[in-house]
């Protein structure tokens, strides 16, 4: 008998070294891959904000440097003052969508003891440039006019800090070039580009995000663009900012070490306090800054090892259990007690019990959708456009024509399990008189209401507004019910087929979407009961819409429907109290009839294997009612807490087998104790049934 336990302390022992080898092998492998996520994260942002910079560069700097040139002929005379009303409105670059007009401002003269102001205006449209003309007063000295004055105070070429316009009412900075006598001696007037700030808004948006991202002017370090726009309008220094990481000390770093490539910053050693990365833009006198904190930078990556998480669980869980029976052994050798075999039943429940929630709560931070297909910038977008580009010039049909879109979601509302209704808003820019092009349809939709409640116009685009209400039937996956990790979608294509329209994310409306957790497009008091939100995405799936490429698939170019993706969970609260406690009432039910299993007589209990069979008989019908139920409200693969009900249908026949064994006495091990095997073994067998298909179906 030493001998047998002997050998099942060694076998304990090794078991417990290989646990705790396995737990030390998948504690580093988290630790390392973890790194590594953070690595690849910041890495891509670098690589966005690098994007983010030369796309301000190209599209800003370009036309920086076409006024240059403009300039340098009007000094050289090679082009006359008058002809530049005709070459400005033949260049169809200014028409760009961030160009408010260019104007050209005579340095005053004095006239009848008054001076003389005179200034021509060249407006954008979108579709054409137009002239105006005005003598109002650009030399006061206020923000509105640092383009004149600045030019010349320090006679030269020069950036304004960003203003607002009053009568144009849109955020405004300016690039202004002095324009010279024959004989470049006096400044004769001033050639002025004005850009709507939206321009860098739209630039940030499409690629790095606005949440992270702000530009500082490289002389004096304040605010060109940030989030918040009151920095911004009241010129606000990093020099006067106390922050660790964007504040003077970032400043001085950043003025110290200019970086025409990407360069961090980080005051701690490590990244305990996150992290600045920077880049200076090479045609404008600007810095493009992005900060991190640590939890921003995690939630950047979508991507979760959930196999080797359960993995690290199941080691961890797997140790302490070997511990407590290997310390128990270790003492029933000095006695052997009835109370130390309880206490070692107690632990063990308990630690795989704990085990379990600690599955479920891990879970709802783990990430079982793909999300890789998310177009969370313009990078990704260009290479959807590129293909149907393609598409359309092999088979000579019309160019694409893309509409930035925004969906707003206001309300959800579970109708069924697979039903759900939606309202909100969408948001769309279309070019200017093209409402011949408007409308939005829903695909997979039903009983849908859509009202087109407003319409802004503006120099350059229409901006229309929907608001809807639609039914969709969503293919939920509930394969891990009721710790559901699932996704409501909504798809919507443009009404008019026979137009190439590709309705694109509208990244300007949601300053960004590179950060998918923070649920852009939904709105802040928006609850659906039993879940909560993760985040949201935009991506292209068929549109089975579009009935006119069935008919001639030749002739037309097969589009995408945008599709505008929220990803949920299921509350824990909610699941447990709903399906997890009944079938654990139901257990410790049987547990305590389990207990009425003796071979003493009691006047209090009687044991009876008739009384036991009809006990377990109720139970097994309650619980074939509560899973047909289940199943006829949800229709899937099989879910994860039908793993309980599986295990019902074992354990429930098993009470009452077992009880006409005992009553047989044929088995003395199965008679010891008045059943105590059985009765110790109970719940650890089942919470370690439980936990293997919790670490199983969650990896």
């Amino acid at each position: 008998m030493m001998r047998r336990s002997n050998k099942l302390v060694w076998f304990i022992a090794i078991l417990l070294v290989l646990n705790f080898s396995g737990l030390i092998y998948t504690q580093i492998k988290l630790k390392q891959n973890e790194n590594q996520k953070m690595q690849k994260t910041i890495s891509n942002q670098k690589l966005f904000l690098a994007t983010t910079a030369d796309r301000i560069d190209y599209k800003i700097g370009a036309l920086a440097d076409k006024l240059d040139d403009y300039a340098s002929q009007l000094n050289s005379g090679s082009l006359k003052l008058e002809d530049l009303d005709l070459k400005l409105k033949n260049d169809k670059a200014w028409l760009n969508y961030g160009v408010v007009g260019l104007g050209l401002a005579d340095v005053p003269k004095p006239r009848n003891g008054h001076k003389h102001f005179h200034r021509v205006y060249w407006i954008n449209h979108t579709t054409q440039i137009e002239s105006q003309e005005d003598s109002l007063n650009y030399t006061s000295n206020t923000p509105e006019n640092a383009w004149f004055n600045d030019v010349l105070k320090s006679k030269t070429k020069r950036w304004s800090k960003p203003y607002y316009d009053g009568s144009l009412q849109e955020f405004i900075f300016s690039y202004s070039v002095p324009i010279y006598d024959h004989a470049r001696k006096n400044i004769v007037a001033v050639l002025v580009v004005d850009f709507d700030l939206q321009i860098i808004d739209r630039q940030v948006s499409q690629n790095i995000g606005q949440k992270y991202t702000s530009i500082i002017d490289k002389n004096d370090g304040t605010y060109i663009y940030t989030d918040d726009t009151d920095k911004v309008l009241n010129h606000v220094s990093l020099k006067n900012i106390n922050d660790d990481l964007l504040g003077n000390s970032a400043y001085q770093q950043i003025k110290n070490s200019p970086c025409n490539q990407v360069c961090s910053y980080n005051p701690s050693s490590g990244l305990g306090q996150g992290l600045l990365i920077y880049q200076s833009l090479q045609k404008l006198p600007w810095v493009i800054v992005a900060r991190y904190n640590n939890q921003q930078l995690i939630s950047l990556n979508r991507v979760s090892e959930n196999s080797l998480t359960m993995l690290n669980i199941g080691f961890c869980v797997g140790s302490l259990l070997l511990l407590v029976i290997l310390f128990n052994l270790h003492r029933m050798k000095r006695r052997r007690t009835l109370n130390i075999l309880w206490q070692t039943s107690v632990l063990a429940t308990i630690i795989l019990a704990s085990g379990i929630v600690y599955i479920w709560k891990v879970s709802n931070y783990l990430y079982y959708r793909d999300t890789s297909k998310a177009i969370i910038n313009q990078t990704i977008l260009n290479n959807y456009v590129k293909q149907y580009d393609a598409a359309s010039r092999l088979k000579r049909a019309e160019s694409i024509e893309q509409i930035p879109t925004a969906i707003i979601i206001d309300s959800v509302e579970f109708l069924n399990s697979y039903n759900i209704q939606l309202t909100g808003h969408i948001m769309q820019h279309y070019p200017k008189n093209d409402e011949a092009n408007w409308g939005v349809k829903f695909n997979d939709g039903f009983d849908s209401k859509i009202t087109q409640i407003g319409v802004q116009k503006s120099n350059r685009y229409d901006v229309v507004t929907w608001s809807f209400q639609v039914k969709i039937r969503e293919n939920f996956d509930y394969t891990h019910y009721p710790f559901n990790h699932g996704s409501i979608w909504i798809a919507v294509s443009p009404t008019n087929q026979n137009k190439n329209l590709l309705f694109v994310p509208d990244f300007s409306y949601y300053n960004g979407l590179t950060d998918i957790n923070a649920a852009n497009g939904v709105a802040k008091n928006l609850i659906i009961p039993g879940w909560y939100i993760r985040g949201s995405y935009f991506n292209y799936q068929e549109d089975t819409s579009r009935m006119v490429n069935n008919v001639n698939s030749f002739a037309t170019v097969d589009l995408p429907a945008l599709t505008f993706n929220i990803l949920i969970g299921a509350t824990l609260g909610d699941a447990l109290i709903t399906t997890i406690i009944p079938p654990m009432v139901i257990i410790m039910i049987l547990f305590v009839t389990l207990l009425t299993i003796s071979k003493r007589k009691s006047k209090f209990i009687e044991f009876k294997v008739n009384s036991i069979l009809s006990a377990s008989s109720g139970m097994l019908f309650t619980i074939v009612f509560t899973h047909v139920s289940l199943r006829n409200k949800i229709t899937s693969a099989i879910m994860y807490v039908e793993y309980f009900y599986l295990m019902m249908y074992i354990v429930v026949p098993l009470i009452p087998i077992n009880a006409f064994l005992f009553a047989t006495k044929r088995f003395s091990w199965l008679n010891y104790g008045s059943n105590l095997y059985v009765k110790l073994l109970f719940f650890p067998a089942i919470c370690f049934f439980l936990f293997i298909i919790s670490l199983w179906r969650f990896s």
